[in-house]
């Protein structure tokens, strides 16, 4: 077997190339002031003083397609304490089509059925007796007013003056948007005595 031996010019070109990719340390602290420069300039966009420019800046920002922006206005929206702010916050949320990661409590049901739920629905359950499904969003039905499962024509989330709901099993269940960013609230599953605490998180 014969070993080929580069030429000690092309073994020199590919040291220069590799140096050439390398930057220094000025320039990697350049890079980073003007990453954090720019991501300062639209944190003050979503803190404008005029509660419009705010709420303007957070909905672009969250239809921008670029995923750090997306992230830090719809944190900013889920964390605010104006309720309107809030509301948006998931609105956005919802229309770019998310994936519903839903965690479920079973720890207070003996029913056979809890675990019969995440077999029929794709989804898990482990010894502590936490269930977990996920559902993707696909678009929204004006007709329904509502955001639907993807797949099918079936409602998977609404958001009304009251608040955001999930339909699980069959039934509408009413969720509450806390301060950790998780929508939390409690689903009746189909043959199940006891309602199920769930969660979803909203700023994954």
């Amino acid at each position: 077997m014969k070993i080929k031996i580069l030429p000690v010019c092309l073994v020199l070109a590919s040291f220069q190339a590799l140096a050439a990719q390398t930057l220094s340390l000025d320039e990697l602290k350049a890079q980073i002031d003007q990453k954090v420069s720019s991501e300062d300039e639209f944190r003050k966009l979503l803190n404008d003083p005029d509660p419009a420019r705010s709420i303007a800046a957070m909905e672009l920002m969250m239809a921008s397609g670029d995923p750090s922006l997306e992230r830090m206005a719809r944190e900013f929206g889920v964390f605010s304490s104006d309720p309107v702010v809030r509301r948006l916050a998931i609105e956005a949320w919802l229309k770019a089509n998310p994936v519903l990661n839903v965690t479920y409590d079973g720890s207070a049901t003996e029913s056979t059925y809890f675990k019969n739920y995440f077999q029929k629905n794709s989804g898990s359950v482990n010894g502590d007796k936490q269930g977990f499904t996920s559902f993707p969003v696909n678009g929204y039905d004006e007709a329904k007013d509502c955001y639907l499962y993807a797949g099918g024509n079936s409602c998977a989330m609404r958001i009304t003056d009251v608040g955001p709901s999930i339909l699980i099993s069959a039934s509408w269940s009413p969720l509450k948007l806390g301060d950790d960013g998780y929508m939390r609230g409690q689903v009746n599953i189909y043959r199940v005595d006891e309602p199920i605490p769930i969660a979803i998180p909203v700023t994954d």
